[in-house]
């Protein structure tokens, strides 16, 4: 439904929407899920070139490569969550997809400049795939049980505590 504004100073808005936030066990959830897994993203993405270039000794070509593999799993994981929701509810999805990840996660590290390239590509793909999947969960939830006129602000409360760990980690 529409909504119609407050009239209410940012602060105000900016208050309210944090008091949401912390105040639900839900959204608390969803909040401290994204600042631990963005502060472990944010390292991920910090060393994953590194370790590509100089450790598996990788062409500038080859990394980004295997980075524009990794990058579609998230697409192609925001695309198969609608299927894989009807078939194992949303719900499950949220704490399946991550505990996933971690299995393809594992995978990154054991690369080298051989075969073992597959074994990067798979975990990337699978870790980006998690990670479409569970957001495209967490967003839906979050839209059907916030009220309209805090959504906004929900989310931007807890944006601007899950994004800020991508740079922290």
């Amino acid at each position: 439904p529409p909504v119609s504004p407050k009239g209410g100073s940012v602060r105000a808005e900016l208050v309210e929407g944090l008091r949401y936030t912390f105040g639900r066990p839900f959204t608390r959830a969803v909040l401290g899920a994204g600042v631990i897994g963005n502060f472990g993203f944010g390292g991920y993405n910090a060393v994953v070139v590194v370790f590509l270039y100089d450790t598996v000794g990788l062409t500038e070509a080859a990394v980004g490569v295997l980075l524009g593999v990794g990058a579609g799993g998230a697409v192609a994981g925001a695309l198969a969550t609608g299927w894989l929701g009807d078939r194992i509810g949303d719900a499950r999805l949220t704490w399946l997809a991550p505990a996933a990840g971690v299995a393809f996660g594992a995978l990154v590290p054991l690369a080298a400049g051989d075969w073992r390239l597959v074994l990067f590509a798979v975990g990337a793909f699978g870790l980006s795939a998690e990670i479409g999947i569970y957001n495209v969960c967490v967003r839906a939830a979050l839209q059907t049980s916030v009220p309209g006129d805090l959504l906004g602000r929900t989310m931007a409360s807890i944006r601007l505590f899950t994004r800020g760990m991508l740079p922290l980690g």
